[in-house]
């Protein structure tokens, strides 16, 4: 198993056997780096690269794997599907005809962060303030912006404190939910919904804070990365600063402007290491403003994280 771990040029490691493994085995899965173990009836992940449980999973107590039966929780014939896109592994229980019952999602690359000394300074699943759009919510337009979007801004600005940008605003009004936020018409991803909005023709947009603190110089990191997931576009803010912007166009935006038509996407990493000098040590605030595509449109999301490598 060391060797093919060392020489398999796969992205996921996967091993199937016919009986659970023994204690020694269990130990040599874990050390490499095997994500998916398969025997019998039992299906095990490394908890260090699940990043969406199925209904029923048992945490770890085998050298950090925790264990899904599907047929403990599923009351009708159902076949395990295995697929896999890049870093990203899913294992569903499906009906013959294919329609998903459960399922557990597995990341190679939150398994390579972790090996990586990866630190979480923002965890995906957190609490956030939120505030669905409308014209109470006020944002300015910095001197020297282009409404065009062809010309940047290169220098820092400074917001006023009534902007909901700022690190400053109060956002103590705002309500408080716990992340993935959003609504949708697919099953499989409504489960994963924490705190679910109803669709709103007059407000395809939302407006998300969160503050955290740094004990650290962030200048002297390696990396700076977010994992997101959002449908349809997202800006992203640093201490009331722009750094990300996706799926929306360039320029000026309004609260009524519509993004692009997207797939959702579930935690798309990005770095943002050249960003690094918008952070500080001390409080800091994250800012995301996210757009439907359309006013009708039946699916919203939004989550995030943030971390960095030294």
């Amino acid at each position: 198993m060391h060797a093919q771990a060392v020489t398999n040029p796969k992205q996921h490691h996967i091993a199937l056997l016919d009986v659970p493994p023994s204690p020694v085995l269990w130990q040599a899965l874990r050390e490499a780096k095997v994500e998916l173990v398969i025997a019998g009836e039992n299906v095990y992940g490394l908890e260090a690269a699940v990043v969406q449980e199925p209904s029923d999973f048992s945490p770890k107590d085998r050298e950090g794997y925790g264990v899904w039966n599907p047929g403990a929780s599923i009351d009708q014939s159902y076949m395990l599907m295995l697929s896999y896109q890049n870093d990203d592994m899913a294992v569903k229980a499906t009906t013959v005809d294919g329609e998903a019952l459960d399922q557990m999602e597995l990341s190679a690359g939150v398994l390579a962060a972790a090996s990586s000394k990866e630190t979480v300074a923002v965890g995906i699943q957190q609490l956030w303030r939120y505030h669905r759009g409308d014209a109470s919510i006020k944002a300015i337009i910095p001197e020297g912006f282009d409404v065009t979007g062809e010309n940047p801004i290169t220098a820092p600005f400074h917001l006023p404190a009534d902007d909901w940008r700022s690190p400053d605003y109060s956002d103590a009004a705002w309500k408080t939910g716990r992340a993935p936020f959003g609504h949708t018409n697919r099953l499989q991803e409504e489960k994963r919904l924490q705190t679910r909005f109803k669709p709103d023709p007059a407000s395809p947009w939302c407006y998300f804070r969160h503050t955290f603190f740094l004990w650290e110089a962030p200048k002297e990191w390696k990396d700076l990365i977010v994992k997101l997931s959002y449908e349809d576009g997202l800006i992203l803010y640093f201490n009331g600063e722009e750094v990300l912007r996706d799926g929306i166009r360039t320029g000026l935006i309004l609260p009524s402007s519509l993004a692009i038509t997207n797939q959702g996407t579930w935690y798309r990493e990005v770095s943002l290491r050249n960003h690094r000098n918008k952070l500080r040590i001390g409080s800091n605030t994250l800012a995301v403003q996210v757009h439907r595509s359309h006013p009708g449109s039946p699916n919203f999301l939004f989550d995030m994280s943030l971390s960095y490598i030294k």
